[in-house]
């Protein structure tokens, strides 16, 4: 059947990495199949991996675009959409693509919208986007975290591999960023 989620992403590296992740989150669930879709890649292939109904598309603005226009993807199942680095994506001209896309999309539905700033036009593009949204910030814009203790290393290049596994397991148990 149609997809259930969509998943706007800038870049096709960006697509790719957050495929991976949901492949693995999903593993044991056959049914929450994963495409991604992409430009650069084969269309053809593309349209034969959603003919056979992946419950998760992942993609960029432009090539989502193309397979809705071209009826290989349908938006009328549509319950979860998220557009992942949305500064990113209208930083590099997405903005009419992604318009276009939220048109084609169901009235009921949950939307999330993640970004690193929030300058005015993509404030624009969330008004269309979402309704009655609840905004979630990190920290306040400028501001460190009082919780979390930033370290820096200076390695050698040719050690950074072994500084790393040994770091990480001086830090066993503890969560961290790398």
């Amino acid at each position: 059947g149609p997809p259930t989620s969509l998943g706007f992403v800038p870049a096709q590296e960006l697509a790719a990495q957050v495929c991976g992740g949901l492949h693995w989150l999903y593993e044991n669930l056959r049914e929450r199949r994963v495409e991604v879709v992409t430009g650069g890649t084969s269309i053809p292939l593309e349209r034969r991996a959603l003919s056979r109904g992946p419950a998760i598309v992942v993609g960029t603005p432009g090539r989502l675009l193309d397979h809705l226009r071209n009826n290989a993807i349908k938006c009328d199942r549509i319950e979860h959409v998220v557009l992942d680095e949305a500064d990113q994506m209208l930083d590099m001209g997405f903005r009419e693509e992604l318009e276009a896309i939220v048109e084609n999309l169901p009235a009921e539905r949950r939307s999330h919208l993640v970004s690193a700033t929030f300058p005015a036009p993509l404030k624009r593009l969330a008004d269309r986007f979402q309704r009655d949204a609840v905004h979630v910030e990190g920290t306040r814009l400028g501001a460190a975290n009082q919780d979390i203790e930033h370290v820096a290393h200076q390695v050698n290049p040719r050690e950074r591999y072994a500084a790393l596994v040994t770091l990480l397991l001086i830090a066993e148990g503890e969560r961290c960023r790398v």
